[in-house]
């Protein structure tokens, strides 16, 4: 199992429940991620940031940045 995790650091984390430590970072945003969600299947995940971008992450593919790109978000 696993567990997600993204904040003041600016990174999206995944965690190996078993290994007790992260086993992928995603980066791409300058500010703090603000909100983050997770497909039913747990292989996509959102985040939202202070820097004003939603970003839609494949957590199949650590390597890659993220799959779409910033867009500005307004209110």
């Amino acid at each position: 199992e696993h567990l997600l995790s993204a904040g003041w650091d600016m990174k999206l984390k995944v965690w190996s429940m078993d290994r007790r430590q992260s086993i992928s970072t995603f980066h791409g945003h300058s500010k703090e991620i603000s909100a983050l969600d997770v497909s039913r299947d747990g292989r996509i995940a959102v985040t939202a940031s202070w820097d004003s971008t939603a970003r839609v992450w494949d957590l199949t593919q650590p390597l890659r940045e993220y799959l779409s790109e910033s867009r500005t978000l307004t209110g």
